[in-house]
């Protein structure tokens, strides 16, 4: 069949349009295309083409490589997952506070080390405390670290005399040191008699010395004991945990010798999340590599300046620790004058070298936390703690407070006397119906003070004269002179408690603060009155009104109190594990019209965090206490936090 003529038209046109395609592409394209069928040519056609062309080809390429490298990152990324990775360095401030032992049976243990020591060694558990100023019923929560589970009393209905006086511990079996070598029963047994008070031991950290004092160590087998107790003591269960150390590295050492022993400065084998590298370490604040010794000293007073602890590489927590180094640095001065031998607070945070910093706000310390908030730009939280200042009075001494008109008038007296600026910065009054009872009792109380409180003294034996607005309170006509005890920490509102006792009529014939001198007279009973604060860690008042504890009123020794029964209903109060309110109402009564002692302030602790740290743990300020009652509460959750991360493989 011939051709049509619209279908030879149409081929005639189409070939048009190839041509003058070919002629465009060739144009704009100057590329010979035959040379692509010999690679060997490619370069050469490449070459040989227009500058234009040449850009445009290489930008090809490497789009056509940059779109693959994409789609491989694009399946890397959707088949692996980002996790932490070990690396980078928390640094810890410290300040009002020194550091020269970290090992936690030693006799002094400041709250710089108290910190430093929860980073190297880990307890049998740790004990998250209530507020025992409000909390009535709460008790102290226990978590096991170097134990398998809760410690057990080994209780009988068959004996209920006997309850509460054996509690049974049991270790875990793949605990170990720094060294890799296994925590043993007889590494238990050595911390145990290390902390317990005896006539050849008069003990290690104070913060047991109570608690250990009627308390027997006893050996189940390799992986159990148990503490005995002499006298019913619920409160054990919350006061035994204590920190092993090991008796192999330190040579079975005791107290004295360890106080003294290099071991307790660099100590290299622990059981916590850091540790001590042997020799000499690389100076975290130096650009030139220079090599330092580790704990830095500062040689002018002997503390420890700087300590660099390492992460451990033994881990006895499950939870992986990612952080390499944990730097703790004391600093001697808030301002940056320039010409701080030590450095400064200010300066350190303003480079970025403080990353936490927290503290027991001293009434002796010049740093309020209004300046320090202002001077280091950190965020600061301030929660109150459940340390105490109370006036213990001491109503056997020199016959001045066996009558009870003249302590009702002392404690009246008190019971008005509050702080104001500056010292609200460390302590916050007590109200009046918190003063008068034990904080332990758990009850409020307004004593029936009349608004007259000279017509308290019974005028058979005291005088009260007032001579140019100096008032003086007489026994049979002679001036009483009254001895102040204190410590020296809690200056300067020691002061203004002397002064108030002379405002009252007093004279003050002694302070004593001096820590040897105030041991002794803690011991000897040989002071009038004496300001101290103290920090609980149980609801048991017997540790300070108890004959066999420290008795810090000579209550015993009072013909007088007698019939109160003060020591056995104490016992009973403890043995029924706080839950006799018929014994309680005995004591309360007791306190209520003896008038022995009152409670006058508590006090505060300081936190402050730096945005770094805020950023990488969110939870941290959630996880501050409510309140404070050792420095080691303070704990930073450390499996929360990574300077580094790296891929792997979903």
């Amino acid at each position: 069949m011939e051709n049509s003529p619209h279908k030879n038209s149409l081929q005639e046109t189409l070939k048009v349009i190839r041509f003058k395609t070919h002629t465009i592409l060739k144009q704009s394209w100057p590329i010979e295309w035959r040379n692509f069928q010999n690679s060997e040519l490619i370069i050469k056609a490449l070459a040989a083409a227009p500058i234009a062309a040449k850009v445009v080809t290489i930008g090809s390429i490497i789009g056509i490589l940059s779109s693959f490298s994409l789609l491989f990152y694009g399946f890397y990324l959707i088949s692996t997952k980002e996790v932490p990775d070990q690396g980078g360095e928390i640094r810890e401030a410290v300040i009002d506070s020194t550091m020269s032992l970290f090992n936690p049976t030693t006799s002094y243990i400041s709250d710089a080390e108290q910190r430093v020591n929860s980073l190297l060694y880990l307890p049998l558990y740790a004990v998250s405390y209530p507020d025992y100023l409000y909390d009535a019923k709460a008790n102290p929560i226990i978590e096991p670290k170097l134990l398998s589970n809760l410690p057990e009393w080994q209780n009988s209905n068959d004996k209920p005399t006997e309850n509460f006086k054996k509690l049974k511990f049991t270790l875990r079996k793949d605990i170990k040191w720094s060294n890799d070598k296994p925590i043993t029963m007889s590494d238990i047994q050595y911390t145990f008699d290390l902390l317990k008070p005896t006539d050849s031991n008069p003990g290690g950290n104070p913060q047991f010395k109570d608690s250990f004092r009627q308390v027997s160590f006893n050996v189940l087998n390799d992986y159990q004991f148990e503490l005995t107790s002499t006298s019913p003591n619920p409160q054990l269960l919350y006061n035994a945990n204590f920190s092993p150390i090991s008796k192999e590295y330190f040579s079975g050492l005791n107290i004295e010798r360890l106080n003294n022993d290099i071991r307790s400065v660099k100590p290299l084998v622990t059981s916590g999340y850091f540790t001590f590298n042997d020799g000499n370490i690389q100076d975290p604040d130096s650009i030139k590599n220079q090599m330092i010794e580790n704990p830095v000293k500062d040689s002018a007073n002997n503390f420890i300046k700087t300590a660099i602890l390492n992460r451990n590489p033994v881990q006895n927590i499950s939870k992986p620790i990612y952080i390499d180094k944990y730097i703790i640095k004391t600093y001697y001065s808030l301002e940056d004058t320039g010409t701080n031998p030590g450095g400064s607070l200010e300066k350190a945070a303003k480079e970025g070298k403080i990353d936490i910093l927290s503290r027991s706000i001293l009434p002796s310390s010049a740093i309020s936390s209004e300046n320090m908030k202002a001077k280091i730009g950190l965020n600061q939280t301030i929660v109150p703690s459940n340390t105490f200042y109370n006036i213990y009075l001491n109503i056997k001494k020199d016959q001045y407070f066996i009558n009870q008109s003249l302590r009702k008038y002392v404690i009246c007296e008190f019971a008005r006397f509050n702080l104001n600026a500056p010292f609200t910065n460390s302590i916050e009054n007590l109200s009046k119906n918190k003063r008068f009872l034990p904080i332990q009792f758990q009850q409020s109380d307004i004593s029936d003070c009349p608004d007259d409180t000279s017509s308290i003294l019974d005028t058979r034996f005291y005088s009260l004269t007032t001579l140019d607005n100096k008032k003086t309170i007489s026994l049979y006509g002679d001036p009483i002179s009254l001895s102040l005890a204190g410590v020296e920490e809690s200056e300067p509102i020691l002061d203004q408690v002397k002064n108030f006792f002379e405002s009252i009529g007093f004279q003050i014939s002694d302070v004593i603060k001096d820590p040897t001198k105030l041991e002794e007279s803690i011991k000897s009973k040989s002071y009038n009155a004496i300001f101290l604060p103290i920090t609980f860690t149980s609801k048991d008042p017997y540790s300070i009104y108890g004959t066999n504890a420290q008795n810090l009123n000579n209550i015993g020794q009072n013909n007088k109190v007698i019939s109160y029964e003060v020591e056995s209903n104490l016992k009973k109060y403890v043995a029924s594990n706080f839950t006799d309110d018929s014994v309680k109402n005995k004591l309360s009564d007791f306190f209520k019209k003896e008038y022995i002692s009152i409670n006058l302030f508590r006090g505060k602790y300081e936190v402050n965090y730096s945005e770094r740290i805020k950023k990488i743990d969110p939870n941290l300020v959630k996880n501050i206490p409510i309140v404070v009652t050792l420095p080691s509460d303070i704990n930073i959750d450390f499996s929360q936090i990574s300077f580094k991360t790296k891929r792997v493989r979903k």
